[in-house]
């Protein structure tokens, strides 16, 4: 029945929205423990804040309120709660890759507003967005302890909660946003996980030739 659509929705979301939560105080843990590696890079965060926005609102025209939206409403919060956490971080200037996100996601509204069609600026936001994944996927390349892949982890399993609460919803448009979200954290995970034991494999082989 449609109630219970409505609950189970609502349920999903909630569970979501409370892993969302955990994945922010994991950020907040590492960012403050003194023995731990992690840096939080605070330009994709607030550039992020801002697509947060952009993301939501064409869902919200096309579909109305449904619960899945509670992820990205808490999402948004995270966003923000983030880059408060990284207000002592050094912010680095804006690259030509930062630029590229938010031409794209100003071309995403406007392509909306001339079409009226809001899945265009859903799209092009979700695009903007993974020009900032990208630049997250550089820095724990490089730098793999900087991240924590427990962080990714509960990133893709709040945005598979939300992404069955979407289809509980019956739009098809919210259904993009849990769903490009699964893929770019599960993406970080395995970024991370390669790149320190990559890193500790060029450790230990001098060691094995010694």
């Amino acid at each position: 029945s449609l109630r219970e659509r409505i609950v189970v929705a609502f349920a999903f979301g909630v569970i979501a929205s409370v892993l969302t939560i955990c994945k922010v105080v994991f950020i907040y843990r590492g960012s403050t423990k003194q023995e731990n590696r992690t840096t939080i890079d605070p330009l994709p965060w607030m550039i992020w804040a801002v697509l947060s926005v952009v993301t939501l609102i064409p869902q919200f025209v096309k579909a109305n309120w449904q619960w899945t939206m509670l992820f990205g409403c808490t999402t948004l919060a995270a966003n923000i709660a983030v880059v408060w956490l990284a207000r002592k971080h050094h912010v680095g200037r804006f690259t030509r890759g930062d630029w590229i996100m938010v031409s794209i996601a100003a071309a995403g509204i406007l392509a909306w507003m001339l079409s009226g069609d809001a899945y265009f600026g859903l799209w092009f936001s979700l695009l903007a967005d993974s020009v900032g994944v990208a630049r997250i996927w550089i820095k724990a390349a490089r730098q793999p302890y900087s991240e924590l892949i427990v962080v990714w982890l509960l990133g893709a399993a709040a945005a598979a909660f939300a992404f069955v609460s979407a289809g509980y919803s019956g739009e098809s448009i919210t259904l993009w946003y849990p769903a490009y979200v699964i893929g770019n954290a599960l993406g970080s995970a395995l970024i991370i996980a390669a790149s320190r034991f990559m890193q500790r494999r060029a450790i230990a082989m001098p060691a094995k030739t010694n």
